[in-house]
């Protein structure tokens, strides 16, 4: 993994996850490698790892069972689409505009 200063190591560690998971590398209740393992084969920190995992389960993308490790989630992305559309949804219907909404969302993204 190229690591770059854009954004944060763990979110880097996260959408790679992510990306395997969609893209099938990691079936639905396929283990994930542990925390010390990924931490090793990509040389960073295990509590880096530890606080991308917990996104990971966070976003839906992966399980976690004490003792046992984390395991991949199928549907994180559309899961979090569906939570998403909520939002926007609920955003909508309290009167704030479409406009408004991708004003916010440009400024996020810088």
């Amino acid at each position: 993994m190229n690591f770059n200063a854009d954004s944060p190591i763990y979110l880097q560690i996260v959408r790679s996850f992510e990306s395997l998971i969609d893209k099938g590398a990691y079936q639905d209740g396929d283990p994930l490698p542990s925390v010390r393992e990924t931490a090793v084969s990509m040389n960073v920190n295990p509590n880096t790892v530890a606080r991308s995992f917990q996104v990971l389960v966070e976003d839906g993308y992966a399980i976690s069972l004490p003792k046992k490790g984390y395991f991949a989630k199928k549907g994180g992305k559309d899961i979090r689409m569906e939570e998403l559309s909520i939002e926007i949804h609920s955003l909508l219907k309290r009167g704030y505009s479409k406009e408004e909404i991708i004003e916010v969302l440009n400024k996020e993204g810088k």
